[in-house]
């Protein structure tokens, strides 16, 4: 399987921030942000140029696509990975990055594809949000679950049961591999989407994706969700806010919290008894 790499020049941040999240509504999953261009990459088979061009074209964006072989991957990507760190709370980090000191939890994972640097801020607001979430002894659905760093970190938290979802293959291999690196082989992985969970009552869902997927599926995870839980919503951009918020308590959920970085919004609700 080959990955189509999208390279977009601009040295504005925050229109760079603005293009990942409307490549990421057309399916591109993983993204390095450097500080004159943006490299965004998709599976060759869901490359849609004429999206693309669309969103360039908004931006006023030049923009050039190249084919990148499944063997050259793993090393581009390994190549441009920067370790998470929240405080002195959560790392994320590879093998080949040092172990810092001082720090709560470190969750170790081998880099692929599902995870990018342009989401890194939306990674950091989740965390944040966990840590002032009551999860010990808490059901856990991670909703998207892309490497599966969310889900180990709720295993750390001391959650009783974790489920973790991505129905990306790719995805779900990966988090597979990291579940076990980090000695959390308790976690259920199961690829595809909601339609995978027959389960329900879960006391906290994390839903870390984009836009375009959080308004989808909001009421089934609504449907998912234990009296009194809450979900975590991130991947959302500022200016999205009130879509989110609207499609939200639409459902029946009630505003908790949230929290910014850059560009980027993640947003805390609860399931009223």
């Amino acid at each position: 399987m080959n990955y189509i790499q999208v390279e977009i020049k601009h040295t504005d941040a925050a229109i760079r921030e603005m293009l990942v999240a409307h490549l990421a509504d057309i399916g591109f999953d993983s993204f390095e942000d450097k500080d004159d261009a943006l490299y965004a990459y998709v599976e060759e088979e869901a490359f849609n140029k004429d999206e693309v061009e669309a969103i360039a074209k908004q931006y006023h964006c030049d923009y050039i696509h190249s084919v990148i072989e499944q063997e050259n991957w793993n090393q581009q990507w390994e190549d441009s990975f920067e370790p998470v760190v929240v405080g002195d709370f959560c790392v994320i980090r590879a093998d080949f990055h040092p172990s810092p000191q001082n720090c709560e939890h470190e969750i170790i994972i081998t880099p692929k594809m599902s995870f990018g640097t342009g989401h890194h801020a939306t990674t950091r607001l989740m965390i944040q949000q966990m840590k002032s979430t009551n999860i010990a002894e808490q059901p856990v659905l991670d909703f998207g679950t892309g490497t599966g760093v969310l889900a180990i970190l709720a295993h750390q938290l001391k959650a009783s049961s974790v489920l973790a979802i991505d129905n990306d293959e790719w995805s779900y291999i990966n988090t597979l591999e990291n579940i076990e690196r980090n000695e959390a082989k308790e976690i259920d992985v199961r690829q595809g989407s909601l339609d995978v969970v027959e389960e329900g009552d879960f006391n906290v869902i994390l839903a870390n994706i984009n836009r375009h997927i959080l308004l989808k599926y909001m009421q089934q995870m609504f449907d998912k969700l234990s009296s009194n839980g809450c979900i975590i919503l991130s991947g959302i951009l500022l200016e999205d806010r009130d879509v989110i918020m609207q499609s939200a308590t639409n459902c029946g959920l009630v505003y908790d919290s949230e929290l910014t970085e850059e560009k980027w919004l993640c947003m805390k609700f609860v399931k009223d008894s």
